[in-house]
């Protein structure tokens, strides 16, 4: 089997021995794997997780929170591969065909925008669902542990994300390089230069309660030249109901070169002149 099959068999069909072999293949061994994933805990600053091994059964040690894998799964969203291998329904490919896989996420038929992530039962651990669902702007996460009933990790998360999806609204205040300002630059070859928000800026709200929320610009008073694309000059505050919610960092929208003595000298006798 590649190693696109062995993913697309722990992410549709739950294949413990595929995790213990793509752990191997990555880090040499599943020892050194789980030392990886730890270590993302770590970087994560979750305090409720510890792995020891790649697959996820019950093991001394070995625990998670609902917190901690939200978390978790947030990290994963970032990634459309992944999100493209946990929203596959049906894989029918493995072994020439003699192996047949349907995903065992049940909200991928029965809950629209469900493209993530993962089923699990044992019998320490009940039914569990971590799930994800995107629809226009806005993507909820959901995570299900400990449901004794079959079937009802999916009842209890459709539910929770009908509440969702009821109540809240993501407002996009800056799309991804849009320009919110310009800031002054001496002894540059341009006398001013763009400011942008490279990742954008939005905030997860209740609907219906947006006049709470309002952003404040603040940037450096001026720049001097050189100045390089992506240099902080700023941030942009997002504030709900008085109390700053968020920082979103401002950056230099372009590189902007020292300028020449002649061009410095004519710039301060036009200063004078005028």
């Amino acid at each position: 089997m590649s190693f696109k099959e062995m993913m697309i068999a722990i992410s549709v069909g739950s294949a413990n021995d595929a995790c213990v072999a793509v752990a191997e293949h990555i880090a040499g061994s599943e020892k050194a794997f789980v030392g990886l994933m730890n270590q993302k805990v770590k970087d994560l600053g979750l305090k409720n997780t510890r792995f020891v091994n790649a697959h996820g059964l019950p093991a001394k040690g070995h625990y998670t929170s609902a917190y901690d894998m939200a978390v978790l799964c947030r990290e994963a969203a970032q990634c459309p591969e992944f999100l493209e291998l946990t929203s596959i329904k049906h894989y029918h490919k493995l072994r020439g065909g003699k192996t047949k896989l349907d995903n065992t996420n049940k909200l991928l038929w029965w809950y629209d925008g469900t493209d993530g992530f993962k089923t699990g039962w044992t019998t320490e651990a009940n039914y569990c669902l971590a799930s994800t669902v995107k629809r226009d702007d806005l993507r909820l996460i959901c995570c299900v542990f400990g449901v004794p009933k079959i079937g009802g990790h999916f009842e209890e998360s459709m539910k929770l994300y009908n509440w969702g999806f009821a109540n809240f609204a993501f407002r996009q205040l800056v799309k991804p390089g849009e320009v919110v300002g310009e800031l002054r630059v001496g002894k540059g070859t341009m006398d001013h230069v763009g400011v942008i928000a490279p990742e954008g800026a939005g905030i997860l709200m209740p609907k219906g309660e947006d006049k709470k929320m309002k952003t404040e610009i603040v940037l450096l008073p001026f720049l001097s030249a050189p100045v390089s694309q992506g240099d902080p000059v700023g941030e942009l505050k997002i504030i709900v109901d008085g109390k700053t919610s968020e920082k979103v960092p401002l950056v230099a929208q372009r590189d902007i070169s020292r300028g020449s003595f002649w061009r410095l000298l004519k710039k301060s006798f036009r200063s004078i002149a005028s």
